[in-house]
Parts: C-alpha cells; structure tokens; sequence
C-alpha cells in the first residue's frame, strides 16, 4: 500500500492505493475553506505542516486532524528567487523557515541573508506543540551573528551583540529552551560557527584573526 498527498487551493487530500487491487481510496480531507494552501512539506516526524493566507497547521497524518495551529505564523510560500520557504512570522515578512533534519525543530530566520550568512534573528518552534522554545530577541540579543545546533547534545548555540553592546555566546537546552550558559566575547566580527568535532568543544571562524576558537560547551572559549 502506497500514501500520497495532493494539494488544491482549498483542501489537502490524503490518498492510499492499493497494490493488490489498485484501487485508491481517500483517507481523510482538511478544508480550509475559502483559504489557499500555499505550502505544504511533510516534517521529519510524518506529520504535515500546511500554511494558508491566515495560518499555519499541523496535521496528524493518518487522520487530517489538526494537531495545533497559529495565527501569528502564516502565509508560508516559496521565494522565486532562492528556492527557500518565506513566512510572516510574528508580523516579520520574508522570514526563512526550515525544519531542522532529524529533529522536531522549525527553524525561523527573520532578517534573512542568504544561506551563508547569519540572520538578524532566530526563532525554534517546536513542531509536535507550536510551542517556541527559543527566540534570540529573548536573550536578550538586538542582531545575531552566529547560530549553530548540535543534535547528539540538543543543545543551540548562538552568538550576538546585547542591547548594551555586549557580545555575547550563549548556549541553550533544545529540550525546554533554557539558557545553560552565557560568555562575553569581544570576536563577533564576521564570526560564524564552524561545527562541533567532539562532544566537549565548537570552532568557530572568526576572519579578523588568523587563530580559530574553539568554545568548551561548558562556556569559556580558547585558540587554536
């Protein structure tokens, strides 16, 4: 038995075929009345993430039933320009949205600048709740420079200037969005995060100067 999903402008259909007597049969259908369904994907835990003009959902794939929705993220389509999936994320247009692979994670980049370069701002919704569990203005951070997520720690890193002009690293638990640690720096310029080789350090690059440094994931940073 085979599962295929069509979209029109107003309804998703899930459809089984199968494979002894090829016939097909509809599973379930979403109305979104008189709504257009602008993107749908299917995220990494099965279920459909699906944007209309108003709103997003998230639907249970075996049923159609919505699993949780949001206003304030909407309006989800493809950018001609670049391929990427542009939303309204807390009236914030032209913001990038991705699911991070292998895991429940939506990324939102507000401010984005292109897949190599960092965005003004990130944002992580929990895509089994709706719930965001981070938010880089919360930490508070007026323009971010770096972001980096380590899936065998769960753990985010992100690096950004402070509203009182500090630079700061700061890493946060992916399971509840807590800030574990925070460092002061004073190495944001052109900085990016490189990877995470081991379970115990990040590099990172930071072009003002010919040394790579590598953070402990416990905080204090060092040269190589």
């Amino acid at each position: 038995m085979s599962q295929h999903i069509f979209a029109t402008a107003t309804v998703i259909f899930g459809i089984w075929t199968s494979a002894v007597f090829g016939q097909e049969s509809t599973l379930w259908t979403y109305s979104s009345a008189d709504e257009d369904i602008e993107h749908f994907e299917i995220v990494p835990s099965g279920a459909i993430f699906a944007s209309r003009e108003d709103r997003v959902v998230m639907l249970e794939p075996d049923t159609g039933n919505v699993i949780w929705e949001r206003a304030d993220i909407r309006d989800c389509k493809k950018n001609d320009d670049d391929g990427t999936i542009r939303c309204r994320f807390l009236n914030q247009g032209g913001t990038r949205f991705s699911a991070i692979p292998d895991t429940d994670f939506g990324l939102f980049e507000i401010g984005f600048r292109g897949v190599t370069n960092s965005s003004e701002r990130y944002a992580v919704v929990d895509l089994e709740t709706g719930i965001t569990i981070l938010d880089s203005l919360d930490i508070p951070f007026e323009r971010t420079r770096g972001f980096l997520y380590i899936a065998r720690l769960d753990q985010f890193l992100l690096a950004g200037e402070a509203p009182d002009d500090r630079e700061l690293i700061v890493a946060v638990r992916g399971g509840d969005g807590d800030v574990m640690w925070q460092q002061e720096t004073d190495f944001l310029d052109r900085f990016r995060f490189i990877g995470a080789p081991n379970d115990t350090q990040v590099l990172a690059l930071w072009q003002a100067r010919r040394w790579t440094p590598h953070i402990s994931l416990d905080g204090p940073i060092g040269w190589c």
